[in-house]
């Protein structure tokens, strides 16, 4: 009952997620020979799908799109006056809040599974090619990072009432990050920079010339990654615990 009650609670963000990462690549991957050979220099098709996805704008959104799935909860039922019938639930607070984050990781993961679908299939459609290994690849990398962000919007959405509230900190908060990471003395090193993982620019399992990713995954950084989300989610699991409701 309960993973049902959390997919009924988040699908319609979760489809809003999929939908609009289907069109924006469909529309990028259409346009493609037009956007392309237009730019200065031309740029080959490897190039493009990781100027235009990998590197910026698709993936910049992604990442507003995770925030909007990890926002909402406990908090913002109280805030609605809705937290009551959940409560009433015979189960453990922690037990709402993991379900609900193993729920909102699952669809961060098919999210991120998107343009690996989308990139090879719509390729052949263009008259392209794009290996499906380069796009699952990169899929890991914005699935890990993408629990990161989700993990901390699910700890934000215990402190900030309102779902908006805690979007927008969290956004903030993202950009705060990025500002940190991209200053003079830390820009040197690139791994610090979750963003820059997700694309691989500046890093060394990825080639710039082929603009493929070409040596193994940073599965350490990764993995720190994970733990790093999985850790916003407990954090926010004890305070959810510890709050008075009534």
């Amino acid at each position: 009952m309960l993973w049902y009650k959390a997919w009924r609670e988040t699908r319609n963000r979760f489809m809003i997620c999929v939908l609009t990462l289907i069109w924006v690549c469909t529309v990028i991957l259409v346009l493609q020979s037009r956007s392309r050979f237009q730019s200065s220099p031309p740029m080959d098709y490897a190039a493009y799908v990781w100027n235009a996805i990998y590197k910026d704008y698709v993936r910049n959104l992604f990442v507003v799109l995770v925030m909007v799935l990890g926002c909402g909860g406990l908090r913002q039922e109280q805030a609605a006056g809705t937290a009551g019938f959940t409560l009433a639930l015979p189960v453990r607070r922690s037990h709402l809040v993991m379900v609900r984050a193993a729920v909102g990781i699952l669809e961060v993961v098919i999210s991120a599974l998107v343009p690996a679908f989308i990139i090879p299939v719509l390729s052949r459609f263009t008259g392209e090619q794009y290996a499906v290994s380069q796009a699952l690849q990169f899929a890991i990398l914005w699935a890990c990072c993408g629990v990161l962000v989700f993990g901390l919007a699910q700890l934000l959405s215990t402190v900030i009432p309102g779902v908006a509230s805690a979007w927008i900190t969290c956004f903030l908060v993202t950009m705060l990050y990025t500002a940190i990471v991209n200053v003079s003395e830390l820009d040197k090193y690139p791994g610090l920079d979750c963003f820059k993982i997700m694309s691989g620019a500046r890093l060394s399992y990825f080639n710039p010339s082929e603009h493929a990713i070409t040596g193994p995954l940073p599965w350490l950084p990764l993995g720190v990654i994970v733990v790093l989300g999985a850790g916003c989610v407990v954090l926010a699991t004890r305070i959810l615990e510890s709050r008075d409701f009534s």
